[in-house]
C-alpha cells in the first residue's frame, strides 16, 4: 500500500497539494474524484466531499488531511528530509504568507471569476480579502 491516497480532481486546488506531494517525493495512490459520483472512500476521509484530501497511511493508524494549505504544511512535517519547511527565522513569513494566499487571494480570485462585485461600503467591509 502506499504511503498516501491522494483524492482530487483535475480542475480543483489538488494541483497545489500534487506538486507538494512530488516535492516530498511522496509514495502516493492517486485517485480521481468525479464531481458527480464520489466513492464511499472518500466520503467516509471528508464528508464535505471536498478535494484535494489526501489520507496518511501512518504507522499509528490512518491520518486525514483536507485543504490544499493544511497539506502542504502537513507533508512539509512529515517529509522534513525534503526542507519544504521554513527555518525559525522564516516560520512568522512563512505562515502569513500561506494562509494569505489559501483564504484572502484564494476568495478574491474567485470572486473575480464569478464576476461577485459588492454593491456597498458595507458589503466591501464584510469581505475578507478587502
Amino acid at each position: 500500500m502506499a504511503e498516501y491516497t491522494f483524492f482530487t480532481n483535475p480542475m480543483s486546488r489538488g494541483q497545489i497539494a500534487r506538486w507538494a506531494l512530488h516535492e516530498v517525493t511522496a509514495d502516493y495512490e492517486h485517485v480521481l474524484i468525479d464531481w458527480q459520483a464520489k466513492p464511499a472512500e472518500f466520503l467516509a476521509a471528508n464528508a464535505m466531499g471536498k478535494v484535494p484530501t489526501i489520507i496518511h497511511h501512518a504507522e499509528s493508524g490512518d491520518r486525514v488531511v483536507s485543504e490544499s494549505a493544511a497539506i502542504c504544511l502537513y507533508l512539509a512535517e512529515m517529509h522534513p528530509e525534503a526542507k519544504l519547511g521554513p527555518s525559525d527565522d522564516e516560520m512568522a513569513d512563512y505562515l502569513r504568507w500561506t494562509f494569505f494566499a489559501a483564504g484572502p487571494v484564494d476568495q478574491a480570485i474567485t470572486a473575480k471569476a464569478m464576476r461577485f462585485e459588492p454593491s456597498s461600503p458595507e458589503q466591501e467591509g464584510m469581505l475578507g480579502f478587502g
